[in-house]
């Protein structure tokens, strides 16, 4: 009985001694340096910054189309078409609410 006993004892401690170094060595590893607070803020703040000037010259580009202003080579066809129906589609805005002027108005 005091062998069963004495076994079991280091079957126990063999198991609670693999589980806490497993724990240690776990807890270990969140104690690895990682960047600071402030260099985290910084490459976000990086990354935030590249986006928006993306979205930014998507936006100048968008609007330059729009509006006509997109430049052409006189060999590039397609390219002029674009800049004229969209010259015309805004001329087409502009004008679709003015009303002439009836005949003998001062």
């Amino acid at each position: 009985m005091k062998q069963l006993g004495f076994i079991f004892l280091i079957i126990i401690i063999s198991v609670l001694v693999m589980v806490s170094h497993h724990s240690v060595s776990a807890g270990s590893r969140r104690l690895l340096p990682t960047k600071s607070y402030d260099q985290q803020q910084q490459d976000n703040n990086n990354n935030n910054n590249s986006l928006m000037k993306k979205k930014i010259q998507e936006e100048e580009e968008d609007m330059a189309k729009v509006l006509g202003l997109e430049e052409c080579d006189k060999s590039d066809e397609a390219c002029l078409r674009r800049r004229m129906v969209a010259e015309a589609h805004l001329d087409y805005i502009y004008t679709q609410h003015h009303k002439p002027m009836p005949e003998g108005f001062p």
